[in-house]
């Protein structure tokens, strides 16, 4: 799930508290960072509101969140000397760029190191699928061609459910093997997350 405050934060209710509930929620937060995007976060530095993207960047920090640096129209990662004191551990987390030329493959790499949510609909519905049509077979059709239900039916009947037990070992496999591989990215199979809209 994205979540973006312009859209997503309820009307009639204290901006900030919304704002920090949902940030609570989420598990990766993606800093846009196109190229005056410090130029503008200096220049409010003097403005006497409160600026909400910086207040966002540093609860994430200072929350322990996982940050994902996002770099547009090949704009550079600020130093950290360069930013204020809430915002100096940015430069830390590694970034990913966004190139207008590789546009398609640069979000799909994005989304890999986010973690792509697993299929579990697709999963779970060929399971019933194969599962119903075991039962139909061993408990429909096997006892017409097997009348007498001797050692011929009951090897039958063993070797359709092995072959059930089969393809269920072999769906267990593919969900684990992409399990295994987004664990370490994405701190499980799915990922909820923000974006931070950037300053350009």
């Amino acid at each position: 799930m994205v979540f973006r405050d312009v859209d997503d934060l309820p009307k009639g209710y204290r901006f900030e508290d919304e704002l920090l509930e949902e940030l609570a929620a989420v598990d990766v937060v993606l800093v846009l960072i196109g190229p005056i995007w410090l130029a503008e976060l200096t220049a409010r530095e003097a403005d006497a509101r409160v600026d909400y993207l910086r207040l966002e960047v540093a609860t994430a920090i200072r929350s322990g969140k996982r940050v994902i640096p996002v770099l547009l129209r090949n704009a550079s990662l600020p130093e950290g000397d360069e930013l204020p004191a809430d915002l100096a551990a940015l430069p830390s987390y590694q970034a990913v760029a966004l190139h207008d030329a590789s546009w398609s493959s640069d979000v799909d790499r994005l989304l890999d190191v986010i973690g792509r949510p697993f299929v579990w609909k697709k999963f779970g519905l060929r399971c019933a699928v194969a599962f119903v049509v075991v039962v139909t077979a061993v408990w429909s059709f096997l006892p017409s061609l097997f009348p007498e239900r001797g050692s011929d039916y009951e090897f039958a009947r063993l070797l359709v459910v092995l072959l059930m037990a089969s393809y269920l070992l072999c769906e267990y496999a593919v969900w684990w093997r992409y399990f295994a591989a987004v664990k370490g990215k994405s701190k499980g199979p799915t990922a909820q997350f923000r974006t931070v809209p950037p300053r350009t």
